[in-house]
């Protein structure tokens, strides 16, 4: 399997063109530059040699944490310390907040002798996302895995292939379930190869068509799904299942829907008439307490059902064996059933069947979005909120720090059960 590194992921053309536009005229000329704010498109830049011919002071950032550290190869100021640096250039970068940078910038530059130049202005998500799925088209072998044998250069509509769709080992439900939408869709596309996804064999079995195969002996295609999954506050990715999509070099006008097969209801769980929680989440970290999901548990009107675990995987080695065992306890959250933890069908059915679902983002809220079932999500706020940006689904987010989170839960669990 081949991956790209975050800082060899492909640059926006509008950028690349603004760079030259902007900055050729004054290279070479013993000018001081600085970039704002210090983040992965500057270090993109930084790296593939766009800004030699200029005295590289550093780059400007708010982050307290940041400032006064050397971080890929780029000395870190606070904005604050932009008139002691005597610069000549300021080069902004952020495809977010390029704009709002710019403009509190101009007063800084406006009584002094500096150029300030915005590389993102003109830039569209759409835009990019169309030269993304271009520059990483998982048929490109050649590009995309140099030095490969026996393989065509490029997989052209009159190869016929075995070829598989893998995910790198550790991600949990929701990453495999958007890997097996994208592997779904690259089928639709491409009807010459037989698609291969084995990651989840009951599920791919439960679609019940030919679309998707289980079995050995495809060819593992490239796969760069990681460059967009810890983008801040939105991507051209547009949702996480998007980052899969792109991943493979899947273009795509509108947000794309998780896609999951129809499953049967649970014996002893009427259709409509519980709710499904699940109590905590691998990664979007921290996790409410058990005494926040106890109050919210005891104020549901209709049964509580849980789904995926307790306690999150990549924690458990910092958790005490004494609270792991607490956890799993049948007491731990009175009133709610707990019978089908850890079974991801199980968790498909759950939720599919559910009058409302209340999740961490976590598997649980894509599951929910792919299913159209209305939802409650606590999320934290480390700007990938843009992952659950799912078209058509119905759904209330609150922050997980929000010191009235418990209430505005409950809040919305009534509101949303009183709707039809």
């Amino acid at each position: 399997m081949y991956t790209l590194q975050t800082y060899l992921s492909p640059i926006p053309e509008i950028v690349i063109k603004n760079t030259f536009d902007m900055l050729s005229p004054l290279m070479w000329k013993n000018k001081k530059i600085i970039f704002a704010p210090h983040g992965e498109l500057i270090v993109n830049l930084f790296y593939r040699g766009y800004f030699q011919g200029f005295d590289v002071i550093g780059a400007l950032d708010r982050s307290p944490v940041k400032i006064g550290q050397s971080l890929y190869g780029l000395s870190i100021y606070g904005y604050d310390e932009i008139s002691a640096l005597d610069v000549d250039i300021i080069v902004i970068a952020n495809t977010r907040y390029h704009e709002e940078i710019y403009r509190g910038l101009l007063n800084v530059v406006k009584d002094r002798e500096i150029f300030l130049f915005d590389l993102c202005s003109g830039y569209e998500h759409r835009a990019f996302r169309r030269e993304l799925a271009e520059k990483l088209d998982c048929r490109e072998l050649a590009h995309l895995r140099p030095g490969c044998i026996n393989l065509p250069v490029r997989l052209e509509k009159d190869v016929n292939m075995k070829v598989e769709v893998t995910l790198e080992a550790g991600w949990g439900l929701g990453d495999k379930l958007c890997a097996l939408s994208a592997a779904r869709e690259f089928a639709r596309r491409n009807p010459n190869l037989e698609v291969y996804f084995n990651t989840l064999p009951r599920i791919v079995s439960a679609f019940n068509d030919e679309l998707i195969h289980l079995g050995r002996g495809a060819y593992p295609l490239p796969e760069n799904n990681a460059l967009f999954h810890r983008e801040k506050d939105s991507s051209p990715a547009g949702n996480y299942l998007g980052c899969y999509y792109l991943g493979l070099g899947l273009d795509f006008d509108m947000s794309p829907s998780l896609e999951l097969p129809q499953v049967p209801p649970l014996p002893g769980l009427e259709p409509g008439k519980y709710i499904a929680l699940q109590p905590t989440a691998n990664w979007a970290q921290p996790n409410i307490t058990g005494e926040q999901l106890q109050r919210i548990i005891e104020s549901c009107s209709l049964p509580v059902v849980l789904s995926g675990a307790y306690v999150p995987i990549n924690v458990t080695p910092k958790t005490s064996i004494e609270e792991q065992q607490s956890r799993h306890d049948s007491h731990y959250l009175d009133g709610a059933d707990a019978t089908y933890l850890g079974d991801e069908m199980a968790m498909l059915s759950i939720i599919s069947h559910a009058a409302l679902v209340i999740s961490p983002r976590s598997a649980s809220a894509h599951i929910a979005a792919g299913y159209g079932v209305r939802s409650i999500v606590w999320v934290p706020s480390d700007g990938e909120n843009w992952h659950l940006d799912y078209p058509d689904w119905e759904h209330f987010r609150v922050q997980v720090d929000d010191p009235c989170l418990v209430s505005r839960i409950i809040n919305k669990v009534s509101d949303y059960l009183s709707l039809k």
